[in-house]
């Protein structure tokens, strides 16, 4: 069997000392913080400003929606941004498990991309600029893999790396925008054009908020870390 030679200085593990843990968990609130402040902004901002519901509501309510959806559905994206980028295992790159790893250096990479995301979404928020914390967060990570390593080691695939990743960006504005334009034609011509708009609303919105909750439930068992390995039949039917 080969063994390996201990590391010493700046190579020397990190295992088992917890101020890395500390502070991560210190930045991570600091980027929560800005995550409630610009992107469930996003969300709510008009719901606010049509006067559907209050700030305060809106807060409580998007603290709630920003808890479960880290909880029950954050372990699909943590993945993708984990080995979407750079796969830690890659032999010539970050080489986790071999001799010759370089796991200490992206312990500090994550850090400083983490870092990266949270300061400057703090400060574009407090600017009132509305942006992506995925675009934040991605682009901390491409950043810190390319001075760690390089750019040969980003992963560019399109499933499961920055090409799909990438993709999404510019997919999932124009398809929202598309089911945006659908469910406001169904809406002014199934509601706002009946003879008795209220009745109509009335039959409509449940169906409406079923279809939305079931779309939603649906997303959870299939990404959520419990539910997703069960069949896919079980999922529908829950």
């Amino acid at each position: 069997a080969t063994t390996c030679a201990d590391y010493h200085g700046a190579d020397a593990p990190l295992e088992g000392q917890v101020w890395i843990v500390i502070v991560g968990g210190i930045v991570g609130c600091l980027m929560a913080f800005a995550i409630g402040g610009n992107d469930a902004a996003n969300s709510w901002g008009t719901a606010v400003g049509a006067g559907a519901i209050t700030c305060v509501h809106a807060c409580l309510l998007g603290g709630v929606g920003e808890f479960l959806g880290a909880t029950l559905m954050g372990y699909g994206v943590s993945g993708t941004i984990q080995q979407g980028v750079s796969k830690p295992t890659e032999l010539n790159c970050w080489a986790c498990g071999r001799c010759d790893s370089k796991m200490v250096m992206y312990q500090f990479g994550m850090l400083g991309a983490l870092c990266g995301a949270a300061f400057f979404l703090i400060g574009i928020t407090w600017c009132g600029i509305p942006v992506s914390t995925t675009h934040a967060i991605v682009g901390g990570v491409v950043g810190m893999t390319v001075a760690s390593i390089g750019w040969g080691c980003l992963n560019w695939g399109m499933v499961g790396g920055l090409g799909g990743i990438i993709l999404s960006w510019v997919i999932s504005p124009l398809l929202a925008g598309l089911i945006g334009v659908l469910m406001y034609l169904a809406t002014y011509y199934i509601v706002f054009k009946a003879r008795d708009p209220l009745k109509r609303a009335y039959f409509t919105v449940p169906i409406l908020y079923g279809l939305i909750t079931a779309v939603l439930s649906f997303l959870v068992m299939v990404k959520s870390k419990a539910t997703k390995g069960l069949p896919i039949g079980y999922k529908l039917i829950n």
